[in-house]
């Protein structure tokens, strides 16, 4: 079942993805740029809104209720669903209780919600993510960072993937709760397996190195970087286990991408191009 889409963010790392994967399904796309028009308007004649609306960091506290309340007007006049992309996160730090504010002002709505979670994002290009910014940030020296033990398992989220998810959610939304909170397991790695895959895809033998993260907490308050990517806490401290049975009720047999393309993909910026292993691999992402 596929419909028009509103797409809130299109210029984003989700909604970005978002507005490819509904096109290549075939849904008529729009794409709304929030410091030009009504956003009312805009989603008549919708029957998906993709909000993938973000700001500064240090403005959430002021922006994420306004921009709330605007989607949830929309979606009211025009009887569409709204999916939010969102991760999977403690909630001990004040942007992830905005975050968390912003979700209850949704299901006290009634409007028809889909909270679509997942672990950190891999990127097709480098965008600012933890995995651009932390794990990969030191391929071009031979070494991956690793936040937490070698033996632990972090979730990870392809965008290409998590936005295939998104699409398949949105065309069985009729049968979906009032408002859906359901989570995208992705790849569950541990940084050794991060690691050998980083290396089989860069082409070469990668070595690990801990990241100092006794030295992050002090700098977060004067490191607008930093906030962004621990949003407070910890490396440690982020999600290790999601639980993605739900959404595998809802859409089995969703086949993701091999993790080995989708990491060749993520650090084709920076591989030789003449490292005959590494462009072996990007052919098989291509195909």
């Amino acid at each position: 079942m596929s419909g028009t889409v509103l797409i809130l963010g299109a210029t984003g790392r989700f909604g970005r993805h978002a507005a490819e994967a509904f096109w290549n399904a075939g849904w008529r796309v729009r794409v709304f740029d929030r410091a030009e028009g009504d956003l009312v308007n805009a989603a008549m004649g919708a029957d998906v809104i993709v909000n993938a609306w973000n700001s500064a960091h240090d403005r959430w506290e002021d922006d994420l209720p306004h921009l709330t309340q605007r989607v949830i007007d929309a979606a009211q006049a025009s009887g569409a669903t709204v999916l939010i992309p969102s991760h999977l996160n403690p909630a001990r730090h004040r942007l992830e209780r905005v975050r968390i504010g912003m979700e209850d002002t949704y299901r006290r709505s009634g409007v028809r919600t889909i909270i679509l979670r997942s672990g950190d994002f891999i990127d097709t290009e480098p965008t600012g993510t933890r995995f651009d910014r932390v794990a990969a940030a030191k391929l071009h020296q031979g070494v991956v960072i690793r936040p937490d033990r070698a033996d632990a398992a972090h979730h990870w989220a392809y965008l290409p993937d998590l936005a295939r998810a998104a699409v398949a959610l949105a065309e069985r939304r009729e049968f979906l709760e009032r408002f859906e909170d359901v989570s995208f397991t992705g790849y569950a790695l541990t940084f050794d397996k991060l690691t050998e895959l980083l290396s089989s895809a860069s082409g070469r033998t990668l070595r690990q190195r801990a990241f100092p993260g006794w030295a992050v907490l002090p700098m977060l308050p004067v490191w607008n970087t930093g906030r962004h990517l621990f949003g407070g806490r910890s490396p440690r401290s982020m999600p290790r286990r999601i639980d993605g049975s739900r959404f595998d009720a809802l859409v089995p047999g969703f086949r993701q991408t091999p993790p080995l393309i989708a990491i060749a993909a993520a650090i084709r910026h920076q591989i030789d191009p003449d490292n005959a292993v590494a462009r072996g691999t990007l052919d098989l992402a291509a195909q």
